[in-house]
């Protein structure tokens, strides 16, 4: 397929939708990877490491939400609570991130199409700043999901041993 994948939302829910809007959530998984896999341009780089990332948060999540309020681990609530924080914060940041790498590329292929209607100098700032912002998007999801990887290493020896592999496959 060629459709264009991307995050719409309303009233802050985001919803990964492709461009004829429909949810990815009414298509398979099978459907977008096949898509991350295609010639498409988009979904690229950034768009699949943060789903990837976002798919491994949720993993790590469940792990630590099926062992908190455990009577053995009740110690540690607030060492969980902190840890789930700053997933859901990354959560947001990659749900951005996957909307915004389509959107980056887009524009950098945009400024590449018509750069012809540039003079030289304004050409050259303009391509390269799209660039650096296309290349920027998927490096900022990674940085997220290497603050999630620290989440999961702190709370690591403190996770019920009947759901630690979850931890492990989300990291």
């Amino acid at each position: 397929g060629s459709s264009r994948f991307g995050i719409c939302g309303s009233e802050g829910d985001a919803v990964i939708t492709n461009s004829g809007g429909t949810m990815i959530a009414e298509e398979t998984i099978a459907t977008y990877v096949e898509e991350l896999s295609s010639k498409a341009p988009t979904p690229g780089g950034g768009s699949g490491s943060s789903v990837a990332g976002l798919l491994g948060i949720s993993l790590m999540e469940m792990a630590v939400r099926l062992t908190e309020g455990k009577k053995k681990y009740l110690e540690y609530s607030n060492d969980y609570k902190a840890v789930i924080d700053l997933w859901e914060n990354q959560k947001e940041k990659l749900l951005f991130y996957a909307e915004e790498d389509a959107s980056a590329f887009g524009t950098l292929m945009e400024v590449v199409r018509n750069e012809e209607n540039l003079d030289e100098t304004l050409q050259q700032h303009t391509v390269d700043q799209a660039a650096d912002y296309a290349g920027r998007v998927p490096l900022q999801a990674g940085q997220a999901i290497v603050a999630t990887l620290k989440g999961a290493q702190s709370i690591s020896d403190r996770i019920n041993p009947w759901v630690v592999s979850d931890l492990i496959g989300g990291v």
